[in-house]
Order: C-alpha cells, then sequence, then structure tokens
C-alpha cells in the first residue's frame, strides 16, 4: 500500500523551487492540452516566494544597478557563477542597466570571457526552434529601436537536451540569414559551450 506522500510525489512533478505542477497533461497558454504546450507562469505559491528571489539574488554580490532579476536570470547567474568556483560572481559579470528610455538593452557583459556583450534567453522546451524564435524575436526588436543584439547564450536549464538540436543551432546564421549572430552560446546543466556556427 503506498502513503498518499508517495502518490502525490508519484502525481506531480517539480518545475523549479518550490513550483509543483500536476504531471497529468499540463494545460498549456491557450487552456488545451496540445499545440506549443508552453505552461502558463505560475504565480507565487507564498508571500515569501518574492523574498526567496530577493535573498537569491542578493548572494549572488553582482552588480544589478538596482534592478530585480527575474528567476530565470537568478538561476542561470548561480549556474554562470559554478563554472568559475574560485573567482567571485563579480568578477565574472555585470548586470547591464536598463536603458531609461525604454530601449531593448543586452542583459550582461561577460568579464570573464573577454568583456562580451550577452543577451541571454531561457526557453521553456530544450529545443533549438524554441531558442531560435527568442533569439529571432529578441534581434527583430531590438533592431527596430536601433539597438544590436548579436552575442546569445541560451540557458536550457537543467533540461537535457538532445545533440541533434545543438546541430541545429549550429546551422542558425544559415537558416536565420535576416537575424544573424556573431556568438553564440548554450547552457547546459551548468556547463557553457559554445556553438560553432556554420
Amino acid at each position: 500500500m503506498t502513503t498518499i506522500a508517495a502518490q502525490t510525489a508519484a502525481a506531480t512533478r517539480e518545475n523549479g523551487p518550490g513550483i509543483v505542477h500536476a504531471a497529468d497533461q499540463p494545460k498549456t497558454l491557450s487552456g488545451g492540452e496540445g499545440g506549443s504546450g508552453r505552461v502558463p507562469a505560475v504565480p507565487p505559491q507564498h508571500p515569501d516566494d518574492e523574498t526567496l528571489w530577493r535573498t537569491r539574488q542578493d548572494a549572488l554580490d553582482i552588480k544589478t544597478h538596482g534592478e530585480r532579476l527575474t528567476p530565470a536570470e537568478i538561476e542561470f547567474c548561480e549556474r554562470l557563477g559554478g563554472v568559475y568556483p574560485d573567482i567571485p560572481l563579480s568578477a565574472v559579470l555585470e548586470w547591464i542597466p536598463k536603458d531609461k528610455t525604454m530601449k531593448p538593452t543586452n542583459d550582461f557583459v561577460w568579464l570573464a570571457n573577454h568583456g562580451l556583450v550577452i543577451e541571454l534567453k531561457s526557453p521553456n522546451s530544450p529545443t533549438a526552434s524554441a531558442a531560435t524564435r527568442l533569439i529571432r524575436q529578441a534581434i527583430t526588436k531590438a533592431r527596430r529601436q536601433g539597438v544590436v543584439k548579436n552575442n546569445f547564450i541560451v540557458d536550457f536549464g537543467d533540461q537535457d537536451v538532445n545533440p541533434g538540436e545543438l546541430v541545429e543551432l549550429a546551422r542558425y546564421n544559415v537558416v536565420q540569414r535576416d537575424t544573424k549572430v556573431s556568438l553564440l552560446w548554450v547552457m547546459v546543466k551548468g556547463k557553457p559551450q559554445e556553438i560553432d556556427l556554420e
């Protein structure tokens, strides 16, 4: 006989710290069970969730110029800090402040990688098509306002990524001729890897 806790654990999957969704057929943004498969953003489960994220951001000890990072951005910074365990995170990256005129900006300066200016993207699914869509949107939106975004890192978090997806990403500039990138990195399970673009 199984316990209620075991049944609950079997019937749910964890989707980030403190956020649990039913494992059976999550509803998508359109309210259905199929389509894009994008699960709607989950509001904080507890009033302390915002405090938790503030605490985690403050623990990063990086310059954010007073801005609050999203949970995905905080998790990315934590993972990137793990790549450089002997260097303070403040020497690894610096967050770029938002433009006061509301123009798009890149996300951070990767100090530990030759001071590259980088745009971060965190797709919901570990696919080249999801990453490509986010990159294209960022470039197109920025270009309309005279801003250049051409160096990207795609953070797939702790999701498994099929090697074929990375091969497809290497063809990004061949397929997306109107929104080419200069440099493309992926972060898979805390390990950054530069994509050798064709």
